[in-house]
């Protein structure tokens, strides 16, 4: 028996009776139903069928009884090559494709590459029997056989749609048992909820299956909160958020039947969550990417801290070799993980501090507590400093984790820099009195680290770093 070279697929929907307009189903556009991935795997279907089907004499009508009583034994992969050699010789006939499609999606196989083609082609070819289709009834049953292939191939949402299409030009009892299977397990509807504990004010969002309705919609009357009369309510691409809850209690939550989607469907039934809001989780953080510490008078880095007696802190200085790699390689005023402290101690600066900041503790509340910078560390010279910080008593995190990593700089010097033509200009003043610094000692650095230039401000604080300094490439290029 001649083997078939091309495609089937698994599961077919028998559904070759008529089809009449289906009450609560809005009818396609003038231009019928769509479908660009169904359209172009028939088309190519098509085309390999014409080139393949020259070969054989006998008369299409023979060619379809014969494949008509091939599916009554159920011998699915020969009624595939017989409709497929039909359907081939006479591109117009619907019979002839749309046999070919259920025949398709019946075909077993373990191939996994042969089962993804099958399923391609039985797409193709029921898209195909929809095209030739010559009045509304045959249209309604090619897109019924569409949205099993469709189904087939586990791509819901155009399956659902082809067979709302087919309801929309004639009715059918099993089709219409089959479109409310498929609406309730993979149409819109709600999935599943989670909850923002860990925020200050925690919110609760209920996810969806689909995308809601675009524009001004009101979704607040599809949302009730059981003991809230008007609850805050956002809705964001497939989610629905419920803000204004408190920690540590639980809630009903009912999403109700109604609300409108981006797919022309609404949630066919109330859906109701139980959810209990937790305690926040131990944590600390700090209030900035960066911070500049004046090298005299206070010095403290504000410390958040939630459901924390005491925060871990560890302080970094960076050498001023390092700096630069640092800078290059993107790792400053980043938060580091645990991994990165550690080499920030090994090989790029030193751990000059790593001891407890008692905190206030006040229950999922964010409490600010200053470290004092320069109790923990009396001898503080001027450069760059990473302190990082985490909740005591908080399980061992991995090492890729990141850490809450705060950057600080300890100077008096305020530096601005500019680039122009004519080269590099920098401007120094004392943070303390904003007044220009004489005689600061000015480096320009390339890529690759090596110092360009060396160069002592005026009395008005200004140093100018010739253009042609500025023009190095590749490692030579300046920061």
């Amino acid at each position: 028996m001649a083997r078939l070279r091309f495609s089937h697929a698994v599961g077919a929907l028998a559904l070759a009776a008529s089809l009449l307009a289906a009450p609560g189903l809005s009818a396609q556009t003038a231009a019928g139903f769509q479908n660009r991935t169904a359209s172009e795997s028939g088309l190519k279907l098509e085309a390999k069928l014409k080139r393949e089907a020259g070969g054989d004499s006998r008369p299409v009508a023979e060619l379809v009884k014969q494949g008509v009583a091939q599916i009554r034994s159920s011998s699915w992969r020969e009624a595939s090559v017989t409709f497929a050699l039909a359907a081939g010789k006479d591109p117009r006939n619907e019979q002839a494709w749309r046999n070919l499609s259920v025949a398709l999606t019946k075909v077993e196989t373990d191939d996994y590459s042969e089962k993804e083609t099958l399923r391609s082609q039985a797409v193709g070819a029921a898209w195909q029997a929809y095209q030739v289709s010559p009045d509304a009834k045959t249209k309604a049953r090619a897109l019924a056989v569409l949205s099993n292939a469709l189904a087939t191939s586990e791509d819901w949402r155009p399956a659902i749609d082809a067979l709302k299409a087919s309801l929309a030009l004639a009715d059918n009892a099993d089709a219409r048992a089959t479109y409310a299977t498929l609406r309730a397990e993979h149409g819109f509807r709600a999935l599943d909820y989670s909850i923002d504990a860990d925020a200050a004010a925690p919110r609760a969002c209920v996810q969806f299956s689909e995308d809601l309705a675009k524009g001004r919609v009101d979704f607040s009357p599809f949302v009730a909160l059981k003991g809230v009369d008007q609850p805050a309510v956002t809705a964001e691409a497939q989610q629905i958020c419920v803000d204004g809850l408190k920690h540590g209690e639980t809630y009903d939550l009912t999403i109700r039947a109604g609300l409108p989607s981006n797919v022309d469907e609404t949630l066919p039934a109330n859906k109701d969550f139980r959810i209990y809001v937790r305690d926040r989780k131990p944590a600390a953080r700090f209030t900035g990417r960066n911070y500049v510490l004046p090298s005299t008078g206070q010095q403290g880095v504000p410390v958040v801290t939630v459901n924390a007696d005491a925060a871990l802190v560890d302080v970094y200085r960076i050498n001023d070799r390092s700096l630069a790699q640092a800078v290059t390689s993107g790792d400053f005023q980043k938060q580091l993980d645990g991994e990165e402290l550690d080499k920030l101690r090994d090989d790029q600066g030193a751990m000059i501090f790593s001891g407890e900041l008692a905190v206030e503790r006040r229950q999922n509340a964010d409490v600010v507590t200053a470290f004092p910078v320069q109790e923990a560390v009396p001898d503080l010279k001027p450069g760059v400093y990473v302190m990082s910080a985490r909740p005591k008593g908080e399980t061992e995190a991995e090492p890729w984790d990141s850490r809450a990593t705060q950057w600080f700089v300890v100077s008096d010097l305020g530096l601005t820099a500019v680039s122009g033509t004519d080269g590099v200009k920098a401007f120094a003043r004392s943070l303390a009195s904003a007044a220009p610094l004489k005689g600061v000692e000015l480096r320009l650095i390339a890529r690759n680290n090596e110092v360009l230039a060396t160069k002592a401000t005026d009395a008005d604080g200004f140093v100018t770093f010739e253009p042609g300094l500025a023009r190095g490439t590749g490692g030579q290029a300046r920061r």
